[in-house]
């Protein structure tokens, strides 16, 4: 429930343009995701993070989100 709510409200904040506000929430929830093995989420919130980061002119950051994992890193090139 706490991941669907804040994921909505994240969204909306950066749809309403505001990436500066956007951002600290998809950070907390990225951060969930990544303690409770929700891989699937932690992609989507590292993506909606990306846009977010390039929305706020943060082009570099934007392009080099990672999400760790058991081999690794995997990393997404947006």
């Amino acid at each position: 429930q706490f991941l669907l709510e804040y994921s909505v409200l994240a969204r909306v904040l950066a749809a309403q343009g505001a990436p500066d506000r956007a951002l600290p929430l998809f950070d907390r929830l990225l951060d969930l995701a990544e303690r409770t093995g929700a891989r699937l989420p932690a992609i989507e919130i590292l993506l909606l993070r990306a846009l977010a980061l390039r929305q706020r002119g943060d082009r570099e950051q934007a392009l080099a989100a990672e999400v760790p994992d058991t081999s690794g890193k995997l990393v997404l090139t947006i």
